[in-house]
């Protein structure tokens, strides 16, 4: 877990050459193996990274509330994300997925009101983009939509059954947002969205999950199928 993710004007990070659990490369903080990138600075100036080719895990917030990347890749040697990686990050409009992830934490891209597209390596055997959307490898469930991409309306693939946590968490461009073929939902996918004004499910949803709609400020209708039969506290 990344322990300065709310110091905003962290520029830099030291580790004592003596240190035998940590290091810093220019200014990062890593484990001392060099395999796990545990804290970039939100304010180390500069507008792109590159990742170690030793790195094979993202730690939890490592690059939360980053305040000038806005590009990043993740090389194809990291397999591992710890969530909420770019989480509030201020910048940040592309990141670009390598072929070695297998495994992204909860929330890896939500809240980056500035992220407009989100690519994946052909080759890699979990993950997949269309249009800049981020899916799992069989376009079965739909895992981030980035907050900042053009475009006002979207039909999810009659292939996507269930959605990824905060999934379009602080959209801001979208209106209409159809999710027909979902039959089941995690949690505020919608939340603090300022721009959809209409969701549409269809018939193979049967619960609301909690807090589904929080602080969807701009929501004017929700249309539901025949199977829903729960709605979730929240």
């Amino acid at each position: 877990t990344n322990p300065f993710y709310y110091t905003r004007t962290l520029v830099s990070i030291t580790v004592d050459s003596a240190s035998t659990s940590f290091k810093s490369i220019d200014g990062v903080l890593f484990n001392f193996s060099g395999t796990s990138l545990i804290a970039y600075p939100a304010s180390k100036p500069g507008a792109t990274y590159t990742i170690p080719s030793s790195v094979t895990s993202i730690g939890i917030y490592a690059f939360g509330s980053n305040k000038f990347l806005t590009s990043i890749s993740i090389p194809d040697g990291v397999v591992s994300t710890g969530g909420g990686i770019f989480h509030d990050s201020q910048a940040l409009t592309t990141v670009s997925i390598g072929t070695g992830l297998t495994n992204l934490g909860q929330q890896d891209f939500a809240w980056i009101r500035t992220l407009t597209a989100i690519n994946v390596d052909a080759a890699n055997n979990s993950y997949a983009s269309i249009d800049g959307v981020l899916y799992s490898k069989d376009i079965s469930v739909l895992r981030a939509y980035p907050a900042n991409k053009t475009g006002t309306s979207y039909i999810a693939p009659s292939t996507v059954t269930s959605t990824a946590y905060t999934v379009f968490g602080a959209a801001a461009n979208l209106i209409t947002v159809d999710l027909s073929s979902v039959t089941s939902l995690v949690g505020q996918e919608f939340h603090s969205s300022t721009s959809i004004q209409e969701v549409i499910f269809g018939n193979s949803l049967t619960n609301l999950s909690s807090q589904l709609f929080q602080s969807a400020s701009a929501l004017r209708k929700v249309t539901f199928g025949t199977g829903l039969t729960t709605i979730s506290n929240g």
